[in-house]
């Protein structure tokens, strides 16, 4: 699957297990494009769950501006 397909994945999600999976089904590409993602957004966001910092970070301008391109591109 793909970076993109990966995170379609996981909004579906509702344990560990289930996150687990998605990463796992994504080409390792699609992988360590998440990945890359994932952490930025971690490092952007250090409050879990905030959906508006999430939003900001991956958005134009955004910190994770380049992961985001990336994900797209695997």
């Amino acid at each position: 699957d793909t970076c993109v397909g990966i995170v379609n994945c996981q909004n579906t999600c509702q344990d560990q297990a289930c996150f687990q999976a998605c990463v796992t089904a994504g080409t390792q590409a699609a992988q360590q494009a998440f990945m890359g993602l994932y952490n930025c957004i971690i490092e952007a966001c250090p409050t879990q769950g905030d959906a508006a910092c999430q939003q900001a970070a991956q958005g134009p301008g955004g910190a994770c501006e380049a992961e985001v391109q990336a994900c797209t591109a695997n």
